[in-house]
């Protein structure tokens, strides 16, 4: 799963890429259409940090844990000591309405 992210704010541009790895811990059945998997990455971050990134998916809920390796030559400053990352997404309807538009499918 390659990614690539360019963001532009008031004069400051950033960019990463990098990808993840997925390994499906369930199989995708008609009675079983609950996905589960983790996810395995890294990312490059325009010279100033190199990621690591770990994430578990179950039905549309993401928890991810990440660390950005401080590589700029400030990190010789903090011991090249890099950043925790916690995130958690959820990527569906609370409630489900098939006459409605907005909800996402999982084909």
């Amino acid at each position: 799963m390659p990614s690539t992210i360019w963001m532009y704010e008031n004069g400051s541009v950033q960019y990463s890429i990098g990808s993840y790895f997925k390994y499906k811990l369930t199989k995708e059945t008609k009675t079983n259409n609950k996905p589960m998997a983790i996810y395995l990455g890294g990312w490059y971050k325009d010279i100033k940090a190199v990621t690591a990134a770990l994430r578990f998916e179950y039905d549309g809920l993401n928890v991810g844990v990440s660390y950005d390796f401080n590589m700029s030559s400030l990190g010789s400053l903090n011991g090249m000591a890099g950043a925790p990352e916690l995130s958690i997404v959820y990527t569906g309807c609370l409630k489900r309405n098939p006459n409605k538009f907005g909800c996402p499918v999982v084909f």
